[in-house]
């Protein structure tokens, strides 16, 4: 019995760690600056993060690698990379699919806080509408 919990948590650490890798993969300025301002709060507090981190950076940084139509095209390859790592067979690609919409939740979720909270920006698109890009781009896996 301990042997099968142990490796059912192995896997499910597995998964988690795909994912994870995934998104740093697709979104590596996006996690680089949210890990830059994550240090600084730690460090220095929430009311320091504009002094080192100017608003515009913020907002040069979303323009590039956060918009929308941005976000929705690294959806669909990471779609279409799951699906080209995963075997068919196995059905695990709605299931890959529904951890990675709810890790991109609250990811998203956290990165929407930090804006809030750091330069009384309100980050677009909003998380519901990422979960929703990532449900458009593999609607058939998620149904």
């Amino acid at each position: 019995m301990r042997c099968r919990i142990s490796c059912a948590h192995g896997r499910l650490h597995e998964k988690h760690r795909y994912l994870d890798n995934a998104f740093k993969y697709e979104f590596p300025e996006l996690e680089a600056f949210f890990a830059r301002i994550e240090a600084l709060v730690s460090s220095r507090g929430v009311g320091d993060v504009p002094i080192h981190l100017p608003r515009e950076q913020l907002l040069t940084l979303l323009a590039a690698h956060g918009s929308a139509k941005v976000l929705k095209d690294k959806l669909k390859v990471c779609s279409k990379r799951f699906a080209k790592h995963l075997d068919p067979t196995l059905g695990l690609l709605p299931r890959v699919l529904a951890a990675w919409a709810a890790m991109l939740e609250a990811r998203w979720s956290a990165y929407s806080a930090r804006c809030t909270d750091c330069y009384n920006f309100t980050l677009e698109p909003s998380t519901l509408e990422v979960v929703a890009f990532v449900k458009e781009v593999a609607p058939s896996e998620l149904s």
